[in-house]
């Protein structure tokens, strides 16, 4: 997702999500990525609330908004690999998240506003959902 036209906050969440994954993935204790998840949370969040009274059509409004919502979907799967489980059905919603704010950003670089707050919803929306499922049973 790096573009030059980005100002760092999408980046960075990326790079986050990507150095949690690698954690998980070597074993790290799920307290501690825990941990470490909500440090980069609440920077995501205060960036973005930092961004409210940019416009709408600001790119670090963009920026933020993404970074959060990109975080906030591929937390799940983050989760489930440092639980030993299987991720796939996390990583499939955070694909679609993924998808639905790269479709934001085309919308935002064509000066769609319209279609890129929808997107983002779609984007939400999926999160949201995947914060309402029971965890599957194993």
């Amino acid at each position: 997702m790096g573009s030059p036209h980005l100002t760092g906050t999408l980046d960075r969440a990326i790079t986050g999500v990507r150095t949690l994954m690698g954690a998980a993935m070597e074993g790290a204790e799920p307290t501690d990525l825990r941990l470490a998840f909500d440090a980069l949370r609440d920077q995501w969040w205060a960036a973005e609330r930092d961004s409210r009274d940019d416009e709408a059509g600001s790119l670090r409004r963009f920026e933020d908004v993404a970074a959060t919502i990109y975080g906030e979907a591929f937390w799940p799967a983050i989760k489930a690999v440092s639980e030993g489980r299987d991720p796939l059905e996390d990583l499939d919603r955070a694909s679609e998240a993924s998808r639905w704010i790269l479709r934001a950003h085309t919308a935002f670089v064509s000066q769609h506003p319209e279609a890129m707050t929808l997107c983002f919803r779609r984007a939400a929306n999926v999160v949201r959902d995947a914060e309402r499922e029971p965890p599957a049973e194993a």
